[in-house]
């Protein structure tokens, strides 16, 4: 078990915070879960609320250029109003389902390089005190693999993901951000397709253009998911080729 930490603010004597997660990923919509172990000190207290806050690192753009900042975009109480003895030691488990726009941090055992954690917040007297972040891996839904694949099955490639800051125009999005995973074409596309932008909100599925699904909720099948991505290239394809030809013609 890692060292536990003393909530600072409370000062020396404080009692002592050690979160462990269950083993392994957690889904969008899935169940997250684990212990809190608190330790008390030199003197009782009591404990208004034990919180739980799922934190995301954001990137923002400016003038400047870009910066990252700490979102906290869900909060689960896991217990509160109890009273923690000098020296008890008090282990309190928590269970939640993570909101279903929670970026994913992996696809297909490969790392994305998106920051996710959960904080926790013991609020004491009155007190707030926020204890270090405990790292989260989010796995995806079906439809969060089933459509990348089906790109990588037409020759796309994964280029990078990031959370940005703001809503998708049109869409039930509920979260302060949302997530793109970014594809680069394959060779025959390039010409046509710089990159595309994948974001999964949840609710009902919105199709953006160019080709840009925005619910995680669906689950198309992995069958059909590729001829929608198939076919959208090559309509592509054979517009620029026939506005290209008329182009030559006219000349």
């Amino acid at each position: 078990m890692r060292p536990t930490y003393p909530l600072g603010s409370l000062g020396t004597g404080g009692p002592s915070v050690d979160t462990v997660l269950d083993p392994g990923a957690v889904a969008p919509g899935g169940v997250l879960g684990g212990q809190v172990h608190l330790r008390g000190d030199d003197a009782d207290f009591t404990v208004e609320h034990l919180t739980l806050e799922l934190v995301a690192r954001v990137e923002a753009e400016h003038d400047e250029g870009e910066s990252e900042g700490a979102v906290v975009f869900h909060r689960h109480v896991a217990e509160g109003n109890f009273r923690l003895a000098e020296h008890e030691r008090r282990s309190v488990p928590f269970s939640f389902p993570p909101p279903r726009e929670t970026p994913i941090t992996e696809l297909y055992g490969q790392d994305l390089g998106i920051a996710l954690g959960v904080r926790t917040e013991l609020g004491v007297a009155g007190a707030r005190d926020e204890g270090d972040l405990d790292p989260l891996t989010v796995s995806p839904l079906p439809a969060q693999e089933a459509v990348p694949e089906a790109f990588g099955q037409s020759g796309f490639g994964f280029e990078s993901a990031d959370l940005e800051p703001g809503r998708v125009h049109g869409t039930g999005q509920q979260l302060p951000f949302h997530q793109e995973i970014e594809l680069i074409p394959a060779a025959r596309y390039a010409h046509q397709v710089d990159e595309i932008e994948l974001t999964f909100l949840a609710g009902r599925p919105v199709w953006r253009s160019p080709w840009r699904p925005t619910s995680a909720a669906a689950s198309p099948p992995r069958a059909t998911t590729r001829s929608p991505v198939s076919a959208w290239a090559t309509t592509r394809s054979r517009a620029t080729r026939s506005r290209t030809s008329r182009r030559r013609g006219g000349s």
